[in-house]
């Protein structure tokens, strides 16, 4: 992809190719634009990764990480999310009634070590739980596999709520994004996966008010 100035001088180009299977390899990013996914995010195999060759449990404790879905039906809009920043960590899920126009926020702050990332797509399994608030990810894009579950009871004066998506990741049919790319020194690097799903779900939060996604018009 190449942009042009008036004097159609090119001044940027990027090539979007397969990914590699991990992110870093022999030590080393590999920074990049590619649509498929990579099997393994090692963001903490990188040698140096703030150019000086630090200690693996310093690497971890700079390595931000975060997990995040959307979907989108024709009534809701919801956003789950584990976030992990090491000196504090975030379970998040945010339901907005789109005809309605109100937004119920399911938010706990956490521990870090009680928040569990997957570091791929392939098999990986994420979650935070506590005896009121729960959230747990199961994705294995080889099979197509996506499932969401959120719990939460008696959890902040918010409803009950009991949600569950399950989808099916289709990078081989529709393009997903991934992207490898640095920070000005001395910020490090950032790793971001897109991939693509089409959802079926149920949602509820009160024992009267059931809502399933339609299948054709929900997507993750």
């Amino acid at each position: 992809m190449d942009t042009f100035l008036a004097e159609n001088t090119p001044i940027y180009h990027r090539t979007i190719t397969a990914a590699p299977e991990t992110v870093v390899s022999n030590g080393q990013f590999n920074f990049g634009c590619y649509n498929t996914p990579f099997l393994q995010a090692n963001l903490l195999q990188a040698r140096r990764p703030y150019w000086l060759p630090l200690p693996r449990a310093v690497r971890n404790r700079r390595l931000r990480e975060w997990q995040a879905f959307q979907i989108l039906g024709s009534d809701y809009f919801v956003m789950v999310a584990l976030y992990n920043a090491k000196l504090t960590a975030l379970a998040q899920c945010i339901i907005y009634d789109i005809k309605d126009n109100f937004k119920l926020r399911y938010e706990a702050e956490a521990s870090p070590r009680k928040i569990i990332l997957p570091d791929t797509l392939f098999g990986g399994i994420g979650a935070y739980r506590s005896p009121k608030f729960n959230i747990e990810t199961e994705s294995d894009a080889a099979t197509g596999k996506l499932l969401i579950n959120i719990t939460a009871k008696k959890f902040q004066k918010m409803p009950d709520l009991h949600a569950t998506f399950v989808a099916r990741h289709q990078w081989q049919q529709y393009e997903p994004m991934a992207v490898c790319m640095p920070f000005a020194p001395p910020k490090g690097n950032v790793c971001l996966q897109k991939p693509n799903a089409r959802t079926r779900s149920s949602l509820f939060w009160k024992r009267d008010n059931l809502h399933e996604f339609e299948q054709q018009r929900t997507y993750h």
